[in-house]
């Protein structure tokens, strides 16, 4: 059960991350 939320629920790092990332991804995007 714990794995299966784990799973779905991303830690907050996790979510942090991909959304640095995807900022930084539309950044360069506007840039180009």
């Amino acid at each position: 059960e714990l794995l299966k939320t784990k799973a779905i629920i991303p830690d907050d790092k996790e979510i942090q991350e991909n959304s640095r990332a995807r900022s930084a991804k539309m950044r360069i995007g506007t840039k180009l």
